[in-house]
C-alpha cells in the first residue's frame, strides 16, 4: 500500500500519527525505540531541527535558549520567535513537528503520506483552524481535513468498545488544551450536541502548581530566599522535569520522596498526594464546571449520559476521576488511551473521508460569531449565530446605514463565548478576528437600504462572510490577515527543512 491517509494528533507536548493496517485497524507509527508518541519539542541547532526526545534530552546538556516547546497554545496568534537569526510563527513550528512525523512515517513504510484528518481542539476559532491546515501544507500534505479532538477519540472509542448507540462525553485534557464534548453515537454517525472548553487549561497547569510545591520545600530545605531561586533558572528547569515525573508517580502513590541536585548540593524533598490534590483543587473545579455546562447547552440530563469517556494524556492526574465522579455520580467512567484516541480516531476518520468509508460526523461551531453593532449610543457585540449550532450553516443579519449616501460600511467580526439566546455581549469578552471596510454601492437611505452579512462555516469550522447590498455581493476574506498564500507557504517550507 502507497497511497497512506493518516490521523495525526498534533498535541502541545505530544504528537502522534496513526494510520490504518492491512485490515483496517488503526495502528499508531513508532520510532526505532517502539515509542508512540513525538514530544512537540524542537531543538535548532547548525546541523539541523532536532525534534522530540531528543530536542528535549540534548537541551537539558546545552541549555534551552535554542529550544521551543508548547507553541500549540499561541496557533493562530501573531506570535513570532526569532532563533538563530530566523523567526519562526507557531504555524512553522507545528509544521516541523509534522514533517517529523511524516518522514518518520516514509522511512518505516516507504512511503509520504500526502492525506491526513488532523484533530484540533473543540475550542478552537478560525484563525487556530487555518493555523492547522496551513502547518499541514507547509510540512507537504496536499489533502487535509480537521476534526475535533473529542469527536476523533469518540470514534475511536467506539469502534474498540463497540459501542453503537447513546450520548457520551468525551473528557480530553491534553498537555495544553481541554475540551468535554457532549456527543450522541448511532451506530456510525457521531453527532457533537455541546462542546465546552479552554484552549489554554492543560497538563501543563497542573505542572506549574505542583513544581511550586517542590520548590517551596526545596527553598526551605536548602536555606535560599525566594530571589535566589528566581534567578536560578536551572534549578526552575530541574524542578520543572522533577514535577512532570512526581505528577505521575502520584497516581499510583500517596507520597513521593525524591532527591534533586541544587548548586552540587543534593537536596530531599517529600510530596503527598493530598498537598498536590489541595493545590489543584480550582482546577478541577474548572473543568468539571465546563463538563456539566457542555450537558446543560446540549439539553441533556444527567440520566441521558451513557458514559463518561476520559481521555488526553493528563486524564489520569491524581484525584479527576474523583471529581468526575462526584459531579455525575450516576454516570459510568472510563479511562481510554490517554495518548492515541485522538490520533486513531482521526486515522479512521481519513479512511472514511479520502476513501468513500461509512463514518458520518456531524460537528458543531466552536464558537459564537457576532459583529461590533451601536445599541442605544454603546458599542456591542451583537451575536449572529451561536456556538453549538450543527455544521455548515449559513446564518444572515440585517443592518442599516448610519447616514444617507454613506460610502462605506466597517464591520468587525468577533468570536465569544456566548450561549444562545444571549444576543449581545460587551466587546471587552469578545476576540475581534477582523475588520472590514466595505464600499456600499448604488444610493444609500439611511432608513430603507438594507445591508445584508451572511455567514458560511464549512464542517471544518472555517468561516466566510458576504455582505450583500442594493443587489451587490462581496466575499470578505475572513483569515484574519494570517492566511498564507501559495508564496508564502513555499517561503516557509524553506524553513522546515534539515529535520532530524
Amino acid at each position: 500500500m502507497d497511497d497512506y491517509c493518516v490521523g495525526i494528533d498534533l498535541g502541545t507536548i505530544n504528537s502522534v500519527l496513526a494510520y490504518l493496517d492491512g485490515n483496517g485497524d488503526p495502528e499508531v507509527d513508532k520510532g526505532q525505540d517502539g515509542s508512540v508518541v513525538v514530544p512537540s519539542s524542537i531543538l535548532f541547532t547548525d546541523m539541523g531541527k532536532i525534534i522530540g526526545s531528543k530536542a528535549e534530552a540534548q537541551a537539558r546538556i546545552e541549555g534551552y535558549s535554542n529550544f521551543s516547546s508548547g507553541f500549540k497554545r499561541q496557533m493562530g496568534t501573531k506570535y513570532t520567535r526569532t532563533i538563530m537569526s530566523s523567526t519562526y510563527t507557531p504555524t512553522e513550528m507545528s509544521a516541523l513537528v509534522l514533517r517529523k512525523m511524516l518522514l518518520r512515517f516514509e522511512a518505516n513504510h516507504g512511503a509520504m503520506p500526502t492525506k491526513a484528518v488532523l484533530s484540533v481542539p473543540g475550542d478552537y476559532g478560525v484563525p487556530e483552524r487555518q493555523a492547522t491546515i496551513q502547518a499541514g501544507r507547509i510540512a507537504g500534505l496536499e489533502a487535509i481535513e480537521l476534526i475535533n479532538e473529542p469527536t476523533a477519540a469518540c470514534i475511536s472509542y467506539c469502534r474498540e468498545n463497540r459501542f453503537r448507540e447513546g450520548n457520551l462525553i468525551i473528557f480530553d485534557l491534553g498537555g495544553g488544551t481541554f475540551d468535554a464534548s457532549v456527543i450522541k453515537v448511532s451506530n456510525n454517525k457521531f453527532s457533537v450536541l455541546a462542546n465546552e472548553g479552554s484552549r489554554n487549561l492543560g497538563g501543563k497547569d497542573w505542572n506549574l502548581h505542583l513544581a511550586n510545591i517542590i520548590q517551596r520545600k526545596i527553598i526551605d530545605a536548602y536555606g535560599m530566599t525566594q530571589k535566589e531561586a528566581d534567578r536560578n533558572s536551572k534549578m526552575r528547569r530541574d524542578i520543572a522535569a522533577e514535577a512532570r515525573r512526581v505528577k505521575e508517580l502520584l497516581t499510583v502513590r500517596n507520597r513521593v520522596t525524591d532527591t534533586i541536585n541544587i548548586n552540587g548540593m543534593p537536596v530531599t524533598y517529600t510530596v503527598r498526594r493530598e498537598e498536590f490534590e489541595d493545590a489543584t483543587h480550582e482546577l478541577n473545579l474548572r473543568l468539571t464546571t465546563m463538563m456539566l455546562n457542555a450537558v446543560r447547552s446540549a439539553g441533556l440530563r444527567e440520566r441521558d449520559i451513557s458514559k463518561v469517556v476520559m481521555t488526553g494524556g493528563e486524564s489520569q492526574i491524581s484525584a479527576m476521576m474523583r471529581y468526575v465522579d462526584d459531579a455525575l455520580p450516576t454516570v459510568r467512567t472510563d479511562i481510554y488511551e490517554p495518548f492515541t484516541s485522538m490520533a486513531k480516531g482521526s486515522a479512521l476518520y481519513a479512511d472514511s473521508v479520502f476513501s468513500d468509508g461509512n463514518i458520518v460526523v456531524e460537528p458543531v461551531l466552536s464558537k459564537t460569531l457576532g459583529i461590533k453593532a451601536g445599541v442605544d449610543g454603546n458599542e456591542t457585540i451583537y451575536n449572529v449565530v451561536f456556538r453549538s449550532t450543527p455544521l455548515p450553516i449559513t446564518p444572515e443579519a440585517v443592518f442599516r446605514p448610519k447616514r444617507d449616501d454613506q460610502k462605506t460600511l466597517e464591520l468587525e467580526v468577533y468570536e465569544t463565548k456566548a450561549n444562545p439566546g444571549t444576543y449581545y455581549t460587551g466587546l471587552p469578552y469578545g476576540f475581534m478576528i477582523k475588520r472590514f471596510e466595505i464600499p456600499l454601492p448604488g444610493k444609500i437611505s439611511r432608513g430603507r437600504t438594507k445591508i445584508n452579512v451572511r455567514f458560511a462555516a464549512d464542517v471544518n469550522g472555517l468561516i466566510q462572510m458576504f455582505v450583500e447590498c442594493n443587489g451587490h455581493a462581496i466575499e470578505c476574506d475572513m483569515s484574519n490577515g494570517m492566511n498564507m498564500l501559495p508564496a508564502q507557504i513555499m517561503q516557509s517550507k524553506k524553513k522546515v527543512v534539515n529535520v532530524i
